[in-house]
C-alpha cells in the first residue's frame, strides 16, 4: 500500500493498477516454470474465477485511491472493518460458524473504526468512506478466496484475479497514462513483488483456516503502516 501510495502521487490510479499486477504477474512465471507448466494455473470454477477478479479490480481501486487521498495508518486502522465483514459473510456464503471470541474481537475493530471516522463530526470528510469501499471489497474477495481455494490452487487463483485487473485497468490508458521513468519501473516491480507475496500467503491462510480466524490478523498491519 505504502509503495502504491507513493506511485499514485505521480500516475494515474488505473496505470499504478495495470503495472501493478503485471509486475505481480511476472513473479507467477518461476512457479509455473518449476511447477507442472501452465497446467498449474488451469482453473476449474472459471465462473467464479472472473468474478473475483472484478471484485478485485474494484476492491484495487479503491485501495490504491484511499492511501492517495488520506494518511496510510488512518487508512489501515479504518479497513480494520473488513475481519467483521468477513465473519459475517462466513455463515451465509461459506458455512462456517463465527463463537463469541471471534465476534468480540471483531467488534473492537469496528469500534475502533467508528473512532477514526467520527461521523456527523465536524472532522469528517467524504473520502473517509473509501477505506470502508476498500475493507468491504477487499472481504468480499477474500470470502470467494475461500470457497475457490476448495477446488483451485492458490497460484491459479492469484493469476487469474490480476489477469483480470490487468485487462480491466488497461482500459484507463484511453483517458492518458504518464511516461514511466526507470526508477519508477523499479518501484512497479518492489509492488508486484510484495502484492504477489502478499496475496498468495493470504489465499493460503484461507485455503488452510477458517475466514473468521484469519482475518483479525489483519490488524497487525496497523503496526507496519505506521512505520
Amino acid at each position: 500500500d505504502a509503495v502504491s501510495k507513493h506511485l499514485a502521487q505521480s500516475h494515474p490510479l488505473g496505470q499504478v493498477m495495470c503495472l501493478r499486477q503485471a509486475a505481480c504477474l511476472l513473479f507467477v512465471v518461476p512457479f509455473v516454470w518449476r511447477g507442472s507448466g501452465l497446467a498449474v494455473l488451469g482453473p476449474h470454477n472459471v465462473a467464479l474465477q472472473i468474478v473475483r477478479g472484478l471484485v478485485f479490480l474494484v476492491s484495487s481501486f479503491f485501495i490504491i485511491w484511499s492511501p492517495s487521498v488520506l494518511p496510510l495508518p488512518t487508512v489501515t486502522a479504518i479497513t480494520f472493518v473488513a475481519p467483521i465483514l468477513i465473519a459475517l459473510l462466513s455463515a451465509p456464503m461459506l458455512g462456517e460458524r463465527v463463537n463469541a471470541t471471534l465476534w468480540g474481537a471483531t467488534l473492537l475493530g469496528f469500534i475502533g473504526m467508528i473512532f477514526i471516522i467520527r461521523p456527523g463530526s465536524g472532522d469528517f470528510h467524504w473520502t473517509l468512506l473509501l477505506p470502508v469501499g476498500a475493507a468491504f471489497f477487499s472481504s468480499v474477495r477474500d470470502v470467494m478466496a475461500r470457497i475457490l481455494a476448495r477446488t483451485d490452487n492458490s497460484l491459479s487463483i492469484l493469476f487469474w484475479s490480476s489477469f483480470v485487473i490487468v485487462v480491466g485497468a488497461a482500459f484507463s490508458a484511453l483517458l492518458g497514462w504518464r511516461e514511466v521513468s526507470p526508477a519508477q519501473w523499479g518501484w512497479y516491480l518492489l509492488a508486484g513483488a510484495v502484492n504477489f507475496c502478499a496475496h498468495f500467503f493470504i489465499i493460503e491462510a484461507l485455503r488452510l483456516g477458517r475466514a473468521a480466524v484469519v482475518a483479525p490478523f489483519r490488524y497487525t498491519s496497523l503496526l507496519w503502516s505506521a512505520v
